[in-house]
């Protein structure tokens, strides 16, 4: 619990530095609206007994965004949202991407490697970019039936 709150803390110290000394931060709330950041769902897929999500992550700004691999989930039940609990040891690799103006890139997120096995629902990724959140909607869909003979 320590590591993690020391990794949050520096995560956020890192971002705050970055911001604050290119002026970017002072430019991005100028000039450009939250559309701007936007993203939008792949897939959902399995492989290899892990659960995996894929989605685009488009730039529309004229700052250069940063982020990292960290992003928390939601699940949608009936009427209520919950945020899904991460495994209590979950991986962290701490690396940051960089993603130019007008530019986009694809994003793929091992949910194993953060989550206990979801369930089939409606799910919701939220990924900060930047300053903001950037929000993927998708499903995970029932197991197909077997028909048996």
């Amino acid at each position: 619990m320590k590591s993690m709150v020391l990794k949050l803390l520096f995560s956020a110290l890192f971002w705050f530095v970055m911001f604050l000394s290119s002026g970017k931060l002072k430019e991005l709330f100028k000039k450009e609206k939250i559309e701007a950041l936007t993203a939008d769902y792949i897939q959902y897929f399995e492989r290899e007994g892990k659960q995996y999500l894929k989605f685009t992550i488009k730039n529309d700004t004229t700052a250069e965004v940063c982020y990292n691999t960290e992003g928390y989930l939601s699940q949608k039940k009936a009427e209520n949202v919950l945020t899904v609990p991460m495994k209590e040891h979950h991986a962290y690799s701490g690396a940051s991407y960089f993603i130019a103006p007008g530019d986009m890139m694809d994003y793929e997120i091992c949910l194993s490697d953060y989550y206990d096995p979801l369930p089939p629902g409606a799910y919701c990724y939220h990924k900060t970019v930047g300053c903001f959140t950037v929000d993927v909607n998708f499903p995970i869909p029932e197991p197909p039936k077997h028909r048996e003979k």
